[in-house]
């Protein structure tokens, strides 16, 4: 997957962003649309750190790999607010967004891909 850009602004983006040592990011396209629908509470305050291009399906535990790096998808999902309008099988918050930890502080640039790895 290609990183696209950061939806709170700049070209380069210092990882981790969270005290969990994670970041999240979520596919352009399905934050576009969401956020063109924007019926959900989430999508008024929640904002996430990376768009990609190419997100493949990942699940917990899978891993990533920029260049000697190598990152895992800590969580899928963000969750969802008990009342809103799309809970829970409509949100694209709630089945899109992921939790990556990052392996030590570093900086994404726009353009970056991310690999997934085979499982093991």
């Amino acid at each position: 997957m290609i990183l696209k850009q950061w939806p709170k602004g700049g070209a380069f983006l210092k990882v981790p962003t969270g005290s969990d040592g994670c970041f999240t990011l979520m596919e352009e396209a399905l934050w576009l649309a969401a956020k063109r629908r924007g019926e959900g509470l989430c999508l008024r305050r929640f904002v996430p750190d990376v768009l990609a291009f190419g997100t493949p399906e990942l699940q917990t535990g899978d891993r990533l790999r920029l260049q000697d790096w190598i990152f895992t998808v800590a969580a899928k999902g963000k969750r969802c607010h008990p009342g809103c309008p799309l809970f829970p099988k409509d949100c694209p918050l709630h089945s899109s967004v992921y939790f990556i930890h990052a392996p030590e502080p570093l900086w994404l640039h726009v353009g970056d891909r991310l690999e997934p790895l085979p499982k093991d």
